[in-house]
C-alpha cells in the first residue's frame, strides 16, 4: 500500500488460524491490557510471531509488535486515538513503526461516517487492490 501497512495488517488474518498464547497482562500508559502472542501456521503469513497488547475495556489493541522470520522484532502499530462511533469504539489515528527502515506511517481517519449499504465483499485484499 506504499506504507508501512500492509493488507495483511489491516485484515489481521496472520492470527485467526495461529496458536494463540496468553502473556502476563500489561499496563499500557495506565490502560490494562491482556497481552496475546500469536504465532502464525508455516506459510500463512509473513510474520513469525505478533504480539498484541489488547485492552480490557474495549478489546482495541493498544500496541501490535510483528516479528520477522528470524524472531527479530520488525515493526510496531500504536494506537494513538479512539473514538466512539454509535456505541462502538472504532480506531481514528494509528503509527506503524518499522524498526529495520525507521521509517514511521501515521494512519489517520478524519471524517469517517458509517454506511450500512456496502456488502463485506467490497473489502477483501482483492477488491480493495482493483478498487
Amino acid at each position: 500500500m506504499g506504507s508501512d501497512f500492509s493488507y495483511a495488517d489491516m485484515e489481521r488474518s496472520d492470527t485467526k488460524s495461529a496458536a494463540q498464547k496468553r502473556l502476563p497482562d500489561e499496563d499500557v500508559s495506565g490502560v490494562k491490557t491482556y497481552v496475546i502472542e500469536s504465532t502464525p501456521k508455516p506459510g500463512t503469513s509473513s510474520y513469525a510471531k505478533i504480539e498484541t497488547w489488547v485492552r480490557q475495556d474495549n478489546f482495541l489493541p493498544l500496541r501490535i509488535r510483528y516479528y520477522d522470520k528470524s524472531g527479530a522484532l520488525m515493526k510496531t502499530l500504536y494506537t494513538k486515538r479512539i473514538r466512539n462511533m454509535e456505541g462502538r469504539p472504532v480506531i481514528v489515528e494509528a503509527q506503524m513503526v518499522n524498526k529495520k527502515t525507521g521509517h514511521s506511517t501515521e494512519f489517520v481517519l478524519d471524517n469517517l461516517r458509517p454506511r450500512k449499504d456496502i456488502p463485506d465483499t467490497a473489502f477483501t485484499p482483492t477488491a480493495l487492490e482493483h478498487g
